[in-house]
Parts: structure tokens; C-alpha cells; sequence
């Protein structure tokens, strides 16, 4: 998307599988800004 979007997570992240940002960042802020992409695995 080329908007920012609220982004929550239900679960804990064991791990970060593919990133091209920051993923640990978009968590904290819960924002997900234009072309954030990456894909984690939840426990």
C-alpha cells in the first residue's frame, strides 16, 4: 500500500523470515508506513 496503515500483532514473533525493513521498529511503533514489507513467525 502506498498509505500508512496500524498494524497489531496477536502473539509473540519468533523470528523474522524475510525483511526489507526494520521489522522489530514497525512493531514498537505499530505503523506500518508505504512498502514496509516482511514476513515472521509467530510461537
Amino acid at each position: 500500500s502506498n498509505e500508512e496503515q496500524d498494524l497489531t500483532v496477536e502473539g509473540k514473533v519468533k523470528s523474522v523470515l524475510i525483511e526489507n525493513t526494520l521489522a522489530q521498529e514497525v512493531f514498537e511503533k505499530q505503523i506500518l508506513v508505504p512498502w514496509d514489507a516482511f514476513c515472521v513467525e509467530l510461537l
